[in-house]
């Protein structure tokens, strides 16, 4: 497989890479209720990216932007467990990219502004 449309990083090899952002031990349980759509996040822990290249670890102290704040998990669990995680895009050496990963792997560095259309006047 060609590298040329992808960054220089590991390849995330399932069943061997240990993807370090879901298994941080709040990733199963805590949902973010400040994170939002448009959020500028940076990576907390190594985690597994999606480019056309196919599938590489991006590093921890990535930034990105989250596209989907509160994706639905495929499985619902019970009791104490999030049955979100969030989508964010990131760009690695000029390469745009995907990672799907719970919000304890997220620190949300800036708010994102609201629309024009959506601040009232007067209230």
């Amino acid at each position: 497989m060609s590298n040329s449309l992808s960054p220089v990083l590991p390849a995330f090899e399932v069943g061997i890479t240990i993807d370090d952002a879901w298994a941080l031990p709040t990733s199963d349980t805590f949902t973010s209720s400040h994170l939002r759509d448009g959020d500028f996040v940076e990576l907390e822990a190594n985690t597994k990216g999606v480019f056309a290249g196919g599938s590489f670890i991006v590093p921890r102290g990535t930034f990105g932007n989250v596209t989907e704040a509160k994706a639905q998990r495929a499985k619902r669990r019970s009791g104490a467990s999030s049955h979100f995680f969030a989508i964010v895009e990131v760009i690695v050496e000029g390469y745009p990219g995907l990672i799907q990963v719970p919000h304890a792997a997220l620190r949300v560095r800036t708010q994102p502004m609201p629309r024009p259309d959506a601040i009232r006047r007067g209230h």
